[in-house]
């Protein structure tokens, strides 16, 4: 088995809030406050579609590849 005290801490940020639904742009914004108190964390974990929150309207709510979120 390998030794692995010489690795360096992983920070982790965990983010879990309220969505508004299918509102990219207000989650957008929400995030954008809750993202910056983790900074400097090496991982930030969000909730999955935390963009539309959970919307099934998938043709309505997508986005470009290179889209804003």
């Amino acid at each position: 088995m390998r030794d692995i005290n010489p690795l360096p801490d992983l920070g982790l940020a965990l983010i879990q809030t309220e969505l508004a639904w299918q509102d990219p742009a207000a989650n957008r914004t929400h995030f954008q406050a809750l993202l910056e108190q983790a900074r400097g964390a090496d991982l930030i974990v969000l909730p999955e579609m935390f963009s539309t929150g959970f919307s099934m309207d998938s043709a309505a709510l997508a986005e470009p590849e290179n889209g804003p979120t």
